[in-house]
């Protein structure tokens, strides 16, 4: 009886290593297959990062353009400005004293 019930016991044992080496190979394929799927994710993520970048400088061209474009709109209209106002300020010297501006 008791050869029965250690031989039971090395059965039940066994039984449980071949259940976990079962599972353990089912987990192994299972991670496998996912590391090869997020491989490939991987690829997809780095060509839709630079494509990303790419996108990101032009459009940071576009603003850095936009930007100087604004500066020197600006810097134009306060010359233009200040033009106008030391023409008007010409005219109002050389109203009240004509030979003002002549050498």
């Amino acid at each position: 009886m008791n050869q029965a019930r250690i031989n039971h016991r090395i059965e039940n044992r066994m039984n449980d290593v071949d259940h976990r080496l079962t599972f353990l190979e089912q987990t192994f394929k299972e991670s496998f297959e996912f590391i090869k799927e997020h491989m490939a994710t991987k690829v997809d993520l780095q060509e839709l990062k630079e494509d990303l970048s790419k996108e990101l400088r032009t459009a940071w061209k576009i603003d850095v353009a936009s930007a100087k474009y604004e500066i020197i709109d600006a810097v134009d209209r306060k010359f233009e400005n200040r033009d106008h106002q030391i023409r008007t300020i010409k005219s109002t010297i050389t109203s009240f004293h004509p030979t003002a501006f002549t050498k």
